[in-house]
């Protein structure tokens, strides 16, 4: 009989090892894409890695896009003055909506930042226990490449939700 252990924050991989990257390429795809490839490609990573803080990778991903959306309305709907019993409509100029998204896009970063950051130290563990990490780079290429495709479509489908992930 063998004896076998586990270390308590040591990654368990699945099999899907072969498509794990370093957590600094998801970042670099928020930053050259947008948070529909970045967020969805953390939590596929942290998976894929086995990571042990998985579910907490989980809330942050789904925090950054829920407070994408939540700003994208919050910011249409003062614009548009649909919101019964205030004086919003006509209140916004472009200039305070391209500082809303700005705040938008710097909440999402920081949520960007706080995944990389989380899932940085079990991929060190897996890749220091003989993990080879797959090429990231084709990934923030491809998601450049079908950026504005995606955003067109995302658009097309006139929802606030959606909105939020660009």
């Amino acid at each position: 009989m063998t004896a076998t252990y586990q270390i308590a924050d040591e990654p368990r991989a699945s099999g899907l090892a072969r498509i794990v990257v370093n957590p600094i390429w998801p970042l670099f795809s928020f930053m050259f894409c947008r948070p529909w490839l970045a967020f969805p490609w953390f939590v596929l990573n942290g998976w894929a890695l086995g990571s042990p803080s998985l579910r907490k990778e989980a809330a942050i991903a789904g925090l950054g896009l829920a407070v994408g959306a939540l700003v994208m309305w919050l910011a249409l709907g003062a614009a548009s003055g649909q919101w019964a019993g205030l004086p919003t409509e006509g209140s916004f100029d472009r200039e305070t909506f391209a500082y809303l998204n700005a705040l938008r896009r710097g909440l999402q970063l920081a949520a960007a930042y706080a995944l990389m950051t989380t899932q940085a130290p079990a991929f060190a563990l897996w890749e220091y226990y003989g993990g080879k990490p797959g090429p990231g780079f084709v990934g923030v290429i491809a998601g450049a490449v079908l950026d504005e495709r995606v955003a067109d479509a995302a658009v097309d489908l006139n929802s606030i939700w959606v909105m939020g992930l660009l």
